[in-house]
């Protein structure tokens, strides 16, 4: 060996020497779970310990027990339906009915969000205690929670399977092949016996069956012998009928923030904590007193089965028999109740049925025929227009499509106009159409309507003509898809097929809207 290569080889050496430690090092810090991992054996002991976590899941709910609060570990989540409350959430997938017990803080549509249901699902299966109305939630009241949207049927000994499906408008095997229910070996002439509570998927109805048993007991007290509600009083009915009713927050800045549906039979209206209320018209004060989730509350009756009622008011005004006048004031805005924030909570009823308090909206009840075709344009395709704003989410809640004056306007479906008005703010003159199944189609900045609130139309009837009215820069239809009241893109339900002339105006975005009472 040369004096050249003697270096070369003591250099390698001492790498090698290095290497060799830096392995034996690494062996010895990481050398178990490198084999751990080699052999497999991390998805063995992963296997495993799901089997495990299942047994013991199962070993819970088979002994229906749980942790006590003060044992001084995490108490896992109820499995028994009545005690469940809303710190068990999530809750698993469920193929069986549940009761929840109504803590501080509850809400209807909070409820229903959080089951994954329909706010009418839960009204239905518990009518006995609700009567339809969302805002009768009590605290330590227990909901029964269905696993599916549908209705939860109490049977009177008397109806068959197959006339209990008819009356909810489903099918018997809807009922009988539920795994809700253990009725897959039965037909549909089965009479379920009385006190039977069956789930029915998809079932839907305006009234329910309640066992006497379930009901109110009335009594054979006469009504003089009943004691009043606090805030109530013996008064002669309004005598008179009212003409025409006022914004009662006329003076106030104010907006719309939740509106008229079948679940929600007022409109709340936000504004600044103290701004006046004002009586929308004439009439005699039936009610002026606190409730236990509305609030202080005024009730007027305007006579002919007339009355508005507001509620979350922070002073009240005036008291129980005292006579009002139109745009008196009667209170203030406030929290009081269940509100989290300062609002109105404004109703209009007739006869006590809930209508929608909006000019130009419907005094009465109406039949709506379900969407079964597939909509068209409000344009005929052979017309000259041009889309100059999309739907844009949480800022455009429609498209813009721009055209000359007098343009024909269609109804891109059949079904019930709800609202035919100029009152809504910044859209000018403005149809609203109910298909039904929670469709709705809004047309709005036209010229002239061609219909009244309560119509019925048919698809492709001529229902007004494009304009220029309300918060517009430039003739142009504003053309809404809402599904349950929230907008959806247009372009997902029919195709716009533009024809387009050079002299047709570029409009500037049309910014999001809110409803309000002017």
């Amino acid at each position: 060996m040369n004096d050249k290569q003697q270096p070369r080889t003591i250099r390698r050496v001492i790498i090698w020497l290095l290497v060799l430690s830096a392995l034996g090092v690494a062996v010895w810090q990481w050398g178990d779970e490198a084999l751990y991992y080699a052999t497999g054996q991390h998805i063995i002991d992963s296997v495993e310990k799901e089997i495990g976590a299942e047994q013991s899941a199962g070993a819970a709910i088979a002994s229906d027990q749980s942790q006590p609060a003060d044992s001084g570990q995490l108490a896992a989540p109820s499995t028994d339906p009545d005690n469940l409350t809303g710190e068990d959430f999530p809750y698993p997938a469920r193929q069986h009915v549940l009761k929840y017990r109504v803590r501080s803080g509850d809400a209807l549509f909070a409820l229903a969000e959080r089951f994954d249901l329909h706010a009418s699902t839960i009204l239905w299966a518990n009518d006995d205690q609700l009567h339809g109305d969302p805002n009768a939630l009590q605290i330590g009241m227990e909901l029964y929670i269905l696993p599916t949207n549908g209705i939860y049927h109490f049977s009177d000994g008397q109806q068959t399977i197959g006339e209990i499906a008819a009356l909810y408008g489903v099918q018997p095997n809807d009922i009988l092949a539920s795994p809700y229910n253990t009725l897959i070996e039965e037909s549909s002439s089965v009479i379920p016996p009385y006190g039977l509570r069956i789930v029915v998927p998809g079932g839907r109805s305006d009234s329910i069956f309640i066992p006497e048993e379930l009901q109110p007991e009335n009594g054979e007290a006469s009504l003089d012998d009943v004691p009043l509600q606090p805030g109530a009083c013996d008064y002669e009915p309004y005598d008179g009928e009212p003409e025409s009713f006022v914004d009662p927050l006329t003076t106030a800045m104010h907006t719309v923030t939740a509106e008229f549906t079948s679940w929600h039979p007022g409109l709340d209206i936000a504004a600044s904590e103290g701004a006046l209320v004002l009586a929308p018209t004439d009439g005699i004060i039936s009610f002026s007193g606190e409730d236990d989730e509305l609030g202080n509350v005024i009730i007027i009756d305007h006579g002919a089965g007339w009355t508005t009622h507001h509620a979350h008011l922070k002073n009240l005004l005036v008291e129980c028999g005292e006579t009002v006048e139109g745009g008196q004031r009667i209170g203030t805005v406030g929290m009081s109740g269940n509100a989290t924030s300062a609002y109105l909570y404004f109703e209009l009823r007739q006869n006590d049925v809930p209508v929608d308090p909006r000019p130009g909206a419907c005094r009465h009840h109406y039949n709506i025929t379900p969407l079964i075709e597939d909509m068209i344009s409000p344009l005929q395709p052979n017309q000259p227009y041009r889309v100059t704003t999309d739907f844009i989410p949480n800022w455009h809640v429609g498209i813009d499509l721009a055209a000359l004056i007098g343009t024909p306007i269609y109804a891109a479906h059949s079904g019930v106009v709800v609202y035919a008005g100029d009152q809504l703010l910044g859209l000018g003159e403005t149809v609203i159409i109910d298909h039904g199944n929670g469709m709705t189609t809004t047309y709005a900045h036209l010229d002239n309507l061609f219909v009244d609130c309560g119509a019925q139309v048919q698809q492709g009837q001529h229902i007004g003509e494009m304009g220029n009215s309300g918060n517009s820069s430039g003739v142009h239809l504003h053309f809404e898809i809402r599904e349950d009241n929230v907008p959806v893109d247009p372009r997902d339900y029919l195709e716009f097929s533009e024809v387009v002339e050079d002299e047709l105006q570029t409009l500037p975005p049309t910014p999001l809207y809110m409803d309000d009472l002017e």
